[in-house]
């Protein structure tokens, strides 16, 4: 298996990495079947899981945009890799879609309580998208079990009401101004204190 083109030559860099992420993966899984787990530390290897995991979705997507675009000597063996790839990281990818999910649309009802922010729907359909990716990285919509599916279809609709609203109040007095980012750069969801939702005062335009 002899690279030809930068594409490739970046591929199969990919591929390397997203199996040493794997790796990671497993080492984690490893640590959390021990015994005597102080509760901190069991979160910790939980949330240092997950966000390998997210890493290899990432990965294994990118992979898969360049499968089309590689020699037939280089797509059977990088396909075969996405693949093991997918199985090995199926159960924890399926936790963080999940979790993901559960996370947006709290967070998206907790706001719309104390008045409608402006860009609300379009930050949260950014990040729907972003977990859309995961999902196809781990083998599509139909590869996600049912309480995940129907996770998916509530965020597609929140998506879609809130941007009904923003259609229907343009220039409604409920608009707010959100005085915080809601992801960070990577597109990860910051969590407000529980305060804000409940004591934040929509602001008059």
């Amino acid at each position: 298996m002899i690279a030809q083109s930068t594409t490739e030559i970046q591929a199969l860099a990919t591929l390397k990495a997203a199996r040493v992420v794997a790796e990671d993966i497993e080492a984690l899984r490893n640590a959390l079947k021990e015994d005597g787990l102080s509760q901190r530390k069991r979160q910790k290897l939980k949330d240092d899981l997950l966000e390998a995991a997210e890493r290899l979705c990432n990965l294994l997507d990118l992979l898969l945009s360049w499968l089309s675009m590689v020699s037939e000597s280089i797509r059977q063996p990088l396909s075969a890799g996405i693949q093991d790839m997918r199985d090995r990281l199926l159960s924890t990818g399926v936790k963080l879609i999940g979790d993901k999910a559960q996370r947006l649309l709290d967070h998206a009802n907790g706001v719309l309580k104390s008045g409608f922010p402006l860009g609300l729907s379009f930050r949260v359909n950014e990040a729907a998208s972003s977990l859309n990716s995961t999902v196809e990285a781990l083998g599509g919509f139909e590869s996600m079990p049912d309480d995940v599916k129907e996770l998916l279809y509530q965020l597609g609709d929140m998506v879609e009401h809130l941007r009904h609203l923003e259609e229907s109040f343009a220039f409604s007095q409920e608009f707010v101004d959100i005085e915080t980012p809601l992801f960070d750069a990577a597109g990860n969801l910051i969590e407000p204190p529980v305060s804000d939702a409940t004591e934040q005062t929509p602001k008059q335009p």
